[in-house]
């Protein structure tokens, strides 16, 4: 935690380390042992984000074809996009596909999809809030190396998820439902927050992020004829940097610089063709898995005290 604080604050970030005594001041359940607050920015609801977006763009004149998949991206000076049902061809294509972007059948490499799981709890009673503390309602993630992450909503369920992944051969998208990551979450659940031990989870869902090598976005024009425009590989951290990436590309499109570009380099490495990267992957999660059982047992032994 202290070098990732000491980090942020030498590159300019409005970060203030909490010890424990700081986070009991904040009303932070003592499980959470020490913290780093992030004094810019926030905590949003996407769906009305995402929403509003759709409207501002349909507002001003763009033309939306939802469930239109699209089977394949052909290259040349006019860029045709084929789907199932016909063709859809302009001097310009830009490519925000991100966990989906395999199958569009280009940059197969660029990123492999992962699942995500998430959950919300029934609403908290007045005795169960006051119980959890928690009086500023921040956001949470964990400093674990596959993160919780946990937030109150505006109806004061709370809202968590993430923890562990699932991924499939050849980037396919195994099904939804899957009992023991649900069981994995609620434990950790359980574990934070035990003071609400009688609170149900009434919900589970997910949904796939793009993942890169280097857990950075790729960002750039592509093909023969530099017009094929994407940006992919948020690696689950689409709010921010999706909102980003789309404005470099809206400025690249109309051949701008942006200030932020050079900071994304088209050039990295792409992941690796099966098995390999089934085989990496299992690897990875098998460390990352280990590395945080080692650190909630710590926490364990530390709150037991």
């Amino acid at each position: 935690m202290r070098k990732a604080y000491d980090s942020a604050k030498r590159l300019g970030g409005h970060v203030r380390y909490l010890d424990e005594n700081d986070m009991r001041q904040r009303g932070m359940p003592k499980t959470f042992l020490f913290g780093i607050h992030e004094e810019a920015g926030g905590i949003l609801n996407p769906g009305l984000y995402v929403s509003a977006l759709r409207a501002e763009a349909i507002k001003s004149g763009v033309r939306l074809f939802e469930d239109t998949p699209v089977t394949r991206v052909k290259s040349g000076k006019t860029v045709t996009l084929k789907t199932p049902r016909g063709s859809v061809r302009a001097p310009k294509a830009v490519l925000t596909t991100n966990a989906y972007t395999r199958s569009t059948g280009v940059m197969k490499g660029a990123v492999t999809p992962l699942r995500i799981t998430l959950f919300e709890t029934a609403p908290l009673t007045e005795d169960q809030m006051k119980a959890v503390g928690w009086i500023r309602r921040e956001g949470i993630y964990t400093a674990h190396e596959i993160l919780e992450n946990y937030r109150f909503a505006a109806r004061n369920t709370i809202l968590g998820g993430s923890k562990t992944f699932r991924s499939g051969f050849g980037g396919s998208r195994p099904g939804s439902r899957h009992p023991p990551t649900f069981d994995l979450l609620e434990t950790a659940f359980r574990e934070r927050f035990p003071m609400l031990e009688d609170l149900t989870i009434e919900k589970f869902w997910g949904g796939w992020i793009g993942v890169t090598p280097d857990f950075l976005p790729r960002l750039g024009p592509r093909g023969k004829h530099k017009n094929i425009y994407y940006g992919i590989g948020f690696n689950g951290h689409g709010i921010p940097q999706a909102t980003m990436v789309g404005e470099i590309l809206a400025h690249k499109i109309e051949d701008k610089a942006h200030k932020w570009e050079h900071a994304l380099d088209p050039r990295a490495f792409p992941w690796p063709p099966e098995p390999f990267l089934s085989l990496g992957s299992k690897t990875l999660s098998w460390l990352l898995h280990s590395a945080d059982r080692k650190t909630d047992k710590r926490i364990r032994q530390t709150t037991a005290v």
